[in-house]
């Protein structure tokens, strides 16, 4: 076998310098994409006139983290925020309210 096959990809007589084994960009993205995989947090996916719409994970604690994210947005305009629908699957929940007068 030559010198050739068993240099790393780059790394020949012209660079001067040996290249990782590894990307750390590809390692960088695969640890981003675990730590997000079990923790993804609820999102506001419409906010129109008086209608919230939020996107959110199937928990107690991130329909309670929705709710209140509704009342502090409705709170900034002196509304009160009450939930008209919830619809969820086994994984992800969409969860409407409306801002309504106090």
């Amino acid at each position: 076998m030559s010198d050739e096959f068993k240099r790393p990809v780059g790394a020949g007589p012209r660079s001067g310098t040996k290249t990782p084994v590894t990307y750390h960009l590809s390692l960088i993205t695969l640890l981003v994409m675990l730590a997000g995989a079990g923790c993804s947090t609820p999102q506001m996916a419409v906010y129109e006139d008086n209608y919230l719409t939020y996107a959110h994970p199937f928990t107690d604690a991130a329909a309670q983290a929705v709710q209140r994210g509704a009342e502090k947005v409705c709170a900034g305009r002196k509304q009160d925020a009450v939930k008209t629908r919830s619809v969820c699957s086994m994984k992800e929940c969409t969860t409407h309210y409306q801002c309504v007068p106090r």
